[in-house]
């Protein structure tokens, strides 16, 4: 009877320590389901709130360029760190010792974060784009312009900005290609970049961090395209690169395009008569 008795209780025993572990199994699974669907929720939130704020960008940057007194569709000058004093205060940084791609002290002219705020000398006297875009890191986001669009200090004059210059322009436009290399344009005119959250090697916890330290580069057979780097004409950004980025590139086609609905109000103006509703694309590009 009694074995008997502590067999029973054993077998109860046993069933309760299965039941307690299909328990234990199944309660880790449902956590990790549900981690895994908030991790995908949160991901599609980031990337929402990293859209809007390039969407936003595009929309403050072509208001600027549209409403140019003097000439419609030129740019500003990108914020640049800088190196005899280093800093991204807001403001355009133009240079006035040369037009070069890469200045005296080693510093791409073309190449840094989206103004917000007005220029100051040596630039003339332009507003920002008027509003600080920031990407869901709470990075600003970052901005590579040609040369054909931006006002030239050194020896001083606007940029002519007409039909002729999407084929013959003064200077190679800006490449874009796909995760393959393939190019997708070959005549682009500026580039918004969402930096994203840090990869390996790159260091955000000094004062002011270099390109290299938002900006990523890829290698593709072979080839490495490094978009911190604006030495050399064309410069090149990849579509799709290794990070949660975002991208909007502008050709300079689809960017006279963006102009059709000013076009009648521009018309009249003699530094305007090229605007024409035939003329430029914008495409929006993810990852960056």
């Amino acid at each position: 009877m009694s074995g008997q008795g502590t067999s029973h209780v054993l077998s109860k025993q046993g069933g309760m320590a299965m039941l307690m572990m299909m328990f234990i199994i199944g309660l880790a699974s449902v956590t990790f389901v549900l981690r895994y669907l908030e991790a995908g929720r949160w991901d599609n939130q980031r990337q929402a709130t990293t859209s809007r704020a390039l969407t936003d960008a595009k929309q403050g940057l072509l208001g600027w360029a549209i409403s140019h007194n003097d000439t419609p569709g030129q740019m500003p000058w990108p914020d640049r760190r800088e190196t005899q004093n280093p800093n991204y205060d807001g403001r355009s940084d133009c240079s006035a010792s040369s037009f070069n791609l890469v200045n005296s002290v080693g510093e791409a002219n073309f190449l840094g974060q989206l103004p917000a705020l007005p220029s100051t000398t040596p630039c003339l006297a332009y507003p920002g784009v008027g509003h600080v875009y920031r990407d869901a890191e709470n990075n600003k986001l970052w901005y590579a312009v040609s040369r054909n669009l931006v006002r030239n200090y050194f020896q001083p004059g606007n940029p002519i900005i007409n039909p002729s210059s999407i084929t013959n322009p003064s200077y190679p436009w800006m490449i874009v290609r796909d995760g393959n290399g393939n190019i997708l344009s070959d005549r682009v005119a500026a580039v918004i970049i969402a930096p994203g959250g840090p990869l390996q090697g790159q260091n955000r916890g000094v004062a002011v961090p270099p390109a290299s330290a938002f900006l990523d580069r890829i290698s593709i057979n072979g080839t490495v395209y490094n978009h911190a780097v604006y030495t050399a004409e064309p410069n090149e950004f990849i579509q799709t690169s290794p990070r949660a980025g975002s991208m909007i590139v502008w050709s300079i086609s689809l960017l006279m395009n963006s102009y059709t609905d000013w076009s009648n109000a521009w018309h009249a103006r003699s530094n305007a008569r090229w605007i024409s509703p035939s003329v430029i694309p914008v495409c929006a590009i993810c990852p960056g």
